[in-house]
């Protein structure tokens, strides 16, 4: 008898045709990273449930927890990293020479 595992995690690597990495994904597995009720069991009804409404959407299989994406120049030298967490941070490291 075969058993599966839940997974917590799913990591999507995306290569360009010259077989760089141009984009990194992480989403929600098969269920969130924590018991989402567990989480806002003593909040008022209310509150409760719009939290639960929140934390469902962010930790939904079918979006992104976070994205990087990566840039190059002609000769291959990683030029800008950038991404995003949860739609919520954002961040961007770009280098004019010399790549990352």
């Amino acid at each position: 008898m075969m058993r599966t595992m839940p997974s917590f995690l799913h990591v999507i690597l995306t290569w360009d045709d010259a077989e760089y990495l141009i984009k990194e994904e992480s989403r929600c597995g098969d269920r969130p990273p924590f018991p989402i009720a567990e989480a806002v069991e003593n909040a008022p009804v209310e509150e409760g449930a719009a939290a639960r409404a929140v934390l469902a959407q962010l930790f939904a299989a079918s979006k992104p927890m976070w994205t990087t994406t990566y840039r190059y120049d002609d000769r291959g030298r990683q030029i800008d990293r950038s991404g995003f967490a949860h739609k919520v941070h954002n961040f961007n490291l770009s280098h004019c020479s010399g790549g990352l």
